[in-house]
């Protein structure tokens, strides 16, 4: 078996766009949003899952540098949907936001996704310090 050493990449002076991401374990996360109020689960509520908007949400948050992540909780027996900016030198480096959901894993993500879109604007920074823990499966 012949090995060949890979190329080395060029070496450029453009800048590139792409997203760098902190370590494993390097620096806190925070997660914010933690319970919705009465006005916001209403408007919540009100909104149909759309599975192209779920798409197009998703995409936008991992433009932003969060990871998105779904899973079955079973501490808490429902679907539970993650946004984590791990991303260096973003808006959002260090926060995250969750949402629960006993319907589907999609209807959890949707919950996350609403909380930084619709609530947060996208600025999960101005929530810093004031999440109490969550008191509530969805929202």
């Amino acid at each position: 078996m012949t090995t060949r050493n890979k190329p080395k990449p060029q070496e450029t002076e453009e800048k590139s766009d792409a997203i760098v991401y902190r370590k494993f374990g390097e620096g806190d996360i925070e997660y914010v949003l933690n319970n919705l109020s009465d006005d916001d689960k209403a408007k919540l509520d009100a909104h149909p899952l759309d599975a192209e908007l779920l798409w197009q949400m998703s995409d936008k948050a991992l433009e932003l540098g969060f990871v998105v992540t779904q899973k079955w909780d079973s501490y808490s027996k429902a679907w539970q949907g993650t946004l984590t900016c791990n991303a260096k030198g973003v808006l959002n480096t260090g926060f995250a936001v969750s949402g629960r959901s006993s319907l589907s894993g999609g209807d959890a993500l949707f919950v996350a996704l609403f909380k930084l879109f619709y609530v947060a604007a996208g600025d999960l920074t101005q929530f810093r310090g004031s999440s109490p823990k969550r008191s509530n499966i969805r929202g």
